[in-house]
C-alpha cells in the first residue's frame, strides 16, 4: 500500500481503516508476512494442529496405510492402483509425480525385468533422493506380514545410506520390483529388500542374530563351456552368508564359489570363512572390452599376487538393451577353497 492509499482510507473514517487492518489480518495469518508458511486449525477439542508443505519429490511412509491386495493382478488397472502397489503405505509430492508419469501397460505388459526397470527409473526421477531409502525400508518390514522389525525403526537409517548414488539406487529398485511385479507368485520382495540392505548397510545389524548358523541346500553353477546341468551340493554355510542376486555385490565381497559367466544368482560369505571367489568390481555401464576384468585384476591386486594359480570370471547381466552389470571375480583356478581376501 502505498502513501495515497493510507490518505485515502483515513478520509473515508474509522470504517475504511478497518477494513484495511482486516486485510491486513488476513494476509498474517496465511503466511504473507514473511514467517511461517504452515497452515493451522482448530480442532473441534480446542487443540491447534500445524501441516507443513512438503518440498518436491518428498514422499512419508505409513505402514497402516498400506493398501491390501487380494488379486493384484486383476485390481491394478490405472496408474494409482499401480503406484499405491509399488509405493505401499507413501504419500506426498514424490508419489503424486509417480501417478502422473507411470505408464501402466509398459510396466505390466513387458517383462517383470523390463517392468521393473520403466517403474525404477519414473520412481528415482519422482521422488527425492534423500527420500529414497524409506522405499526399500518399506519393502523390508511392513510389506511383509511376519516382520519382526518395524518400519519406524530402520526408516531414517536406510535413507541415510540411500542418499547419494541415484544410479545404483534405479538399479536396486529395480531388483525388488521385479520381485514386486510377480502379480500372482508369493510375496518374495521384502526378503530382496532385506538383502539389499544387510548387505549394502549396517541398517539390520541390531535386529541379527549373530549366533545362527545358516544350513541350505545350495545350487552353485560351475564354470563349464557346455550346456550340462550345474552340480547340486548341499553347503553348510557360514554365519552372515546369503544367497542373492549380482545387483547387490560389491567390490571386496567375496562369493562361496566362481560362478558361470551367466549366473544370475550368487552366495555371498564372509572372506573370513572359506570362499571360492572374491568380487574386485561391479558395476553399471556399457559392454566392457574382453579384457576388462584382466586389467581390473592388475589394479586391485597391485604388487600382490596370490599364492595360488588364479582364474578370472568375469558375468555380465544385460538388464536393459544398452545397460550392462560387470562383475569381476577372481579365485584358486582349481575350485578350492581360501579364506581372507587375496589383496592380504
Amino acid at each position: 500500500m502505498n502513501g495515497t492509499d493510507v490518505r485515502t482510507a483515513a478520509r473515508r473514517g474509522p470504517r475504511a481503516w478497518l477494513v484495511v487492518l482486516g486485510i491486513v489480518g488476513l494476509l498474517a495469518g496465511c503466511g504473507v508476512d514473511g514467517g511461517s508458511s504452515d497452515a493451522t486449525a482448530d480442532e473441534p477439542d480446542g487443540t491447534t494442529t500445524t501441516t507443513e508443505a512438503l518440498d518436491e519429490g518428498a514422499i512419508v511412509g505409513d505402514p497402516g496405510s498400506i493398501r491390501a491386495f487380494d488379486d493384484p493382478s486383476t485390481e491394478i488397472t490405472d496408474a494409482q492402483d499401480l503406484t499405491d502397489y509399488l509405493l505401499p503405505g507413501f504419500s506426498g509430492p514424490g508419489v503424486d509425480c509417480v501417478v502422473g508419469d507411470l505408464d501402466v501397460a509398459e510396466v505390466l505388459d513387458n517383462s517383470r525385468e523390463d517392468g521393473g526397470w520403466t517403474a525404477a527409473r519414473v520412481v528415482v526421477g519422482c521422488v527425492d533422493i534423500t527420500h529414497f531409502g524409506k522405499i526399500v525400508a518399506m519393502y523390508a518390514t511392513a510389506v511383509d506380514p511376519d516382520s519382526e522389525i518395524a518400519y519406524e525403526d530402520i526408516e531414517a537409517c536406510v535413507a541415510r545410506e540411500y542418499s547419494e548414488d541415484e544410479g545404483a539406487n534405479t538399479y536396486k529398485l529395480a531388483t525388488v520390483y521385479e520381485a514386486r511385479l510377480d502379480l500372482e507368485g508369493p510375496v518374495t520382495s521384502p526378503g530382496v529388500a532385506r538383502d539389499e540392505i544387510g548387505l549394502t548397510t549396517g541398517c539390520l545389524a541390531d535386529f541379527e542374530d549373530d549366533d545362527t548358523t545358516a544350513t541350505t541346500a545350495t545350487t552353485l553353477p560351475k564354470r563349464t563351456t557346455t550346456t550340462t546341468e550345474p552340480a547340486t551340493t548341499e553347503t553348510t554355510l557360514a554365519p552372515g552368508s546369503r544367497q542373492t542376486t549380482w545387483a547387490f555385490v560389491t567390490a571386496g565381497s567375496c562369493v562361496l564359489a566362481l560362478p558361470a559367466a551367466n549366473a544370475s544368482q550368487t552366495t555371498l560369505t564372509p572372506c573370513s570363512a572359506p570362499h571360492g571367489g572374491e568380487v574386485m568390481s561391479a558395476g553399471l555401464g556399457a559392454a566392457p572390452t574382453a579384457d576388462h576384468c584382466q586389467k581390473v585384476a592388475e589394479t586391485y591386486l597391485g604388487d600382490t599376487q596370490p599364492p595360488w594359480t588364479a582364474d578370472i570370471v568375469t558375468v555380465q547381466r544385460t538388464e536393459l538393451s544398452n545397460v550392462v552389470r560387470t562383475v569381476c571375480i577372481i579365485g584358486p583356478a582349481d575350485d578350492s577353497k581360501v579364506t581372507g581376501s587375496v589383496k592380504g
